[in-house]
This record gives structure tokens, sequence and C-alpha cells, in this order.
């Protein structure tokens, strides 16, 4: 399952990312010339190689390789073979930093697939525009990084949680119809997801009840803070609860709003607490305590690319899919807008980027795009994961999510698809 993978490597990224400090708009400072402006493209790979994170690290990288493989295949880009650099994100802001440092003066790459995690893409974006680095991650999907002023070098194809909150309140009210509350983290991440949560409810003509905080880093070995979070949540009698958050904390709050109502609520909840062991968190050894509960996950393949997935096991029998497609997306966006800008010089071909992921002709990878290209048309990149109809500010604006439910062993299962979009 691809979200049990993401959650080990990317928990303090999509689920508690930094508030952006006061003064966040981006640094101006000029950097010296790096020497990377070759004519060469040269795109890095900043994605976890050990750690928890590793899993799905590797599975991305070789989704990368195997799109510049195409890509090299198919006469490079502007007719120079694509060079690729592999760094190590590894499990810290700090580790990634050294990597970053290594891709950006040792390698003198020109674009960047990664990071895996939102905290550190935010803490690497200055340093990322103020060398003019593109910048794709396939995984990170804080809401905070649709609104950081990146000047256009940040973009991902992976959608961003806005869209999680849409679906997972869609799902809800086509389950339920009922009196609904949401219980959120009270960080950046949460705020947010449990706003945009709260007005797909009500534009489903779900009735909110309550929509209440709590304090993810609080340790209550007596249980006492998360079961007053949770008499607070069940004071109006919803009929559904809304968990947004990870295993721990959100693990505390199913077991004490269990525990303190006469008829428990039917609950729900974000990808992040999509884990195997999940009923660990809430009743120790009883996996018959999450069963029904319900929730939403990215699903690169809920839209069928069968064409990649066959392509990958050929070329990777032994590399899981962990968010292969989301890669790949990446590397052949960044190579698609370089070769219509005619440049290695994210300077001019980050302009490109969002065009060639909408409004064109359809096309899957750089082989079918590239010809497109040649013979002066317009192209729409709706590559392994799907469609991605990139916005203005590089956040996909397209996005697949499985519906999932835990069953009485603990396991879950994909019960559905729902596919949302940005206006």
């Amino acid at each position: 399952m691809i979200s049990i993978l993401l959650v080990a490597a990317c928990t303090d990224t999509s689920a508690t990312p930094p508030a952006p400090t006061t003064t966040v708009v981006a640094s101006s400072t000029t950097t010296l010339p790096r020497g990377n402006l070759d004519g060469q493209l040269k795109i890095g790979i900043l994605l976890p190689q050990t750690g928890p994170g590793m899993p799905i690290g590797v599975s991305m990288t070789a989704a990368v390789q195997m799109a510049v493989n195409e890509i090299n295949n198919a006469g490079g880009v502007n007719g120079q073979p694509v060079a690729v650099a592999v760094a190590d994100e590894g499990s810290t802001q700090e580790a990634a930093s050294k990597a970053l440092d290594d891709l950006l003066n040792g390698q003198k790459v020109d674009a960047i697939v990664g990071p895996a995690s939102s905290k550190v893409a935010l803490a690497l974006m200055d340093r990322v525009v103020n060398n003019r680095v593109a910048m794709c991650s396939p995984t990170a999907t804080s809401n905070v990084l649709s609104d950081y002023p990146d000047k256009g070098y940040f973009f991902r194809t992976i959608p961003s949680d806005d869209l999680e909150a849409k679906a997972l309140g869609e799902v809800i009210a086509d389950a339920v119809g009922k009196p609904t509350a949401v219980v959120y983290p009270d960080d950046e991440y949460g705020r947010r997801m449990s706003q945009t949560l709260a007005d797909t409810l009500k534009r489903q003509d779900t009735n909110i009840t309550s929509v209440t905080s709590y304090d993810a880093t609080e340790v209550d070995p007596s249980g006492q803070y998360f079961s007053d979070r949770a008499t607070a949540v069940l004071k109006d009698n919803p009929a559904a609860v809304a968990v947004i958050g990870t295993p721990d904390a959100g693990g505390r709050i199913i077991a004490a709003l269990q525990a303190r109502a006469l008829t428990p609520p039917a609950i729900f909840v974000t990808d992040g607490m999509r884990v195997p062991n999940l009923f660990d968190k809430v009743q120790p050894g009883k996996p018959e305590s999450v069963a029904g509960i319900q929730g939403t996950s990215p699903a690169p393949d809920g839209i069928g690319a069968a064409w990649f997935n066959d392509a990958f096991t050929a070329a990777n029998a032994e590399v899981p899919d962990f968010y292969a497609p989301y890669a790949y997306d990446c590397a052949n966006l960044i190579a698609l807008a370089a070769q219509a800008a005619q440049s290695d010089d994210a300077t001019k071909f980050i302009d490109q980027v969002v065009q060639t992921s909408r409004a064109g002709v359809d096309c899957r990878n750089f082989t079918e795009c590239a010809k497109d290209l040649a013979e002066g048309r317009n192209i729409d990149l709706n590559g392994a994961s799907g469609r991605i109809e990139l916005q203005s500010n590089g956040d996909a604006g397209y996005g697949v999510y499985d519906v999932f439910k835990f069953g009485p062993d603990g396991k879950d299962q994909s019960i559905g698809v729902r596919v949302e979009t940005l206006p």
C-alpha cells in the first residue's frame, strides 16, 4: 500500500508543516553563477535513499531514471542526453540540506526531483529559488506550499492536501449524510485541512456540529487530555467524526471517542492514518477496534496507467511501485519544459512547465510529447499519475483518491475511487 510507507517517511511533512515565518518573502539575494548552464539538462534527485523513507525514495528514484532513459533514447533534450545526479534526502532537514549543497554546487544540477517531505521542501525553498533551480516534488502535499512565494521554481505532480480535504468531505457526505464533527491537530496543516473539509461538508448540505482542535504533541499517559477533547467533540451527538492527523495522536483521539460515546460515531480519517498498525494506537492488540473506519489517500493508480505499471515492473522487477508515477511525471515535465524553451536554464524553462501540463495535444511522456512539440503543437502531459493540469502556483489541479476502509482484522481495503479537480 502506497500510503503506508509515505507515513513512515513523511509524517512530519504534510502532517505538521511549519507555518511560514513572519517574513516568508523569498530572499532576493543574487547568487553567483554555478557553472551549470552548459547546454545539457542535468536533473538532481533529492529523495530518501536511507532511513525510514528509503522504500519510497528508491521507488521514485527508479522512476526518474526510467524516465531519463526513455528521454535519452528519444534523442535527449535539445539534442543532448539528460544527466542525472542522486543525493540522499535522508530523514532530517540537516541531511537534506547537505544533499542540496552537493546537487547545487558539486553536481551543478539545473532541476531537482524531490524532496519527498513537505517540511524539507519549505526549509530548502529559498535556496532553491535563489540558485534558480526548478524543483518538482512527487509527494510533498502540504497546502502551505500552495501559497509560498517560490517565483515559479517549485511545482508538484501530487495534489495538495486541499484536494484531499474535498475528497474526504464528499466521502463523508455520501456515506453518512448526517451531522459531522471535525477534530484536527492545532498546526498549519490541521487548521487549513479542517477549514477546507468543513467548507466541503457545508456545500454537501452536511451539518457540522463542531470543529475542535487538539495538541498533537501532548504527552498524556493518563489520557485525560484526549478524553476532554473527545467530550468536546461528542457533546452535540455527531453521527460522524472526521479525525485529521497522524497515527499517534490521531489514534488517541479515536480511542477517546470510542470510550466516551454511548453510541460510537462513524469515524473518517486522512491519509496519514492509513497504516497497518493503526489499531495498536487505538486499542493495542485489538484490530477490531478500527473496523469500519474509512478514509481517503492519494492514488496515482486510481485512474489506471497500465502502460506505466507494466513498464516500471519490467524495468524494476525488485522495486515496489511507491509513488513512482508522480516522480516519473516530474522528470517528464522538467524535460519537456526545457525542450520547449530550448534551454537548460531554469530561468527560461520554468515558464513552460505549466503550459506543458494543460490545454494542448494529449500525450503521456517525453517520447510522445516531444514529437508534438517538434511539429509546433501545444502539449498536455497526462502522464503516469493521470491528468496533472498544473495551476499557476504549480499545484496539480487534478487528483485521484483511493477510498479505503479498515476491516475487523485491522487491515484496510480499497472500496472506491474519488476524482477531484480545482476550479
